[in-house]
């Protein structure tokens, strides 16, 4: 089911982000939290399943992320916001 969900849904955000997206366009996702926990590490750069396990993600929270050159970085996740640079760092607003 795993191997299912993620055949379809990394094509298709590989397709929302390549060729032609603007940086100024905005691409709004509402989907399940678990959906997004579990695929959104294998695609974003600065965000893997540790740092998923242990900040989960609440009802209504939004995700900000941003296409730089080196792919798709995670700008926010739910109160969390990362500062720049590599590896990425992170500072809780609460």
């Amino acid at each position: 089911m795993l191997l299912d969900i993620r055949s379809r849904f990394i094509p298709f955000l590989e397709d929302l982000t390549r060729d032609g997206w603007d940086r100024d366009d905005h691409i709004l996702l509402v989907g399940h939290g678990g959906l997004f926990q579990l695929m959104l590490p294998l695609i974003l750069t600065n965000v893997d399943i540790s740092f998923v396990q242990s900040h989960g993600m609440g009802h209504t929270e939004t995700i900000i992320v941003q296409q730089e050159q080196n792919g798709l970085v995670c700008q926010q996740w739910g109160p969390v916001r990362f500062e720049k640079g590599y590896p990425p760092k992170w500072q809780d607003r609460s």
